[in-house]
């Protein structure tokens, strides 16, 4: 953290998971769980950023569409302009538009690429450390997380988890009903 101006920088998770536009809505619901995310950002075959998909957006596709979650692809349900900036952006400036755009998540980029990205678990962070007066541990970690310095994996072909639909709570147990 900048002693300054903290930047995203210093509270995004960085290498975030992301799917394919092409990958169901299905599998990318057994991504975000496998991986322990409720945001994806959505790149094409060339890692470029277009779209972002949130386990409500799958959850509102499946029930307000009445789409197969099966057979849709994950483009049909993502939001194509998601909010991006790059890793020097000044905290300040994400956190402002997030609350003023009501937003969940803001992709951090590097060119077209996203390099991490800053949800409200890391706002809760930032948060944190602010209150205490010292940097903090997250609380919670994507499960994909090996190492920092791994290139960003665009999942083709996810992870299958072998658990019962009554392992998942709330609205997602829902949805995931209806399949």
């Amino acid at each position: 953290m900048t002693a300054t101006s903290p930047t995203i920088r210093d509270f995004m998770t960085p290498i975030p998971a992301t799917v394919s536009d092409e990958l169901t809505l299905a599998d990318a619901l057994d991504r975000m769980y496998s991986d322990n995310v409720r945001h994806l950002p959505v790149v094409d075959s060339n890692g470029v950023l277009v779209g972002m998909v949130t386990t409500r957006d799958i959850a509102v596709a499946a029930s307000v569409r009445d789409l197969d979650p099966q057979k849709t692809p994950v483009a049909a349900a993502m939001t194509a302009a998601p909010y991006a900036c790059e890793a020097n952006t000044p905290l300040i400036d994400v956190a402002y538009h997030l609350e003023h755009e009501r937003l969940g998540s803001a992709v951090v980029t590097e060119g077209e690429r996203p390099v991490g990205i800053f949800t409200t678990t890391d706002a809760l962070r930032a948060l944190r450390t602010f209150i205490a007066g010292h940097s903090v541990e997250p609380a919670v970690k994507p499960s994909h997380l090996v190492d920092k310095e791994q290139a960003p994996v665009v999942h083709k072909h996810p992870v299958k988890p072998s658990v019962s639909v009554s392992k998942y709570d709330g609205m997602i147990s829902w949805f995931l009903a209806r399949l």
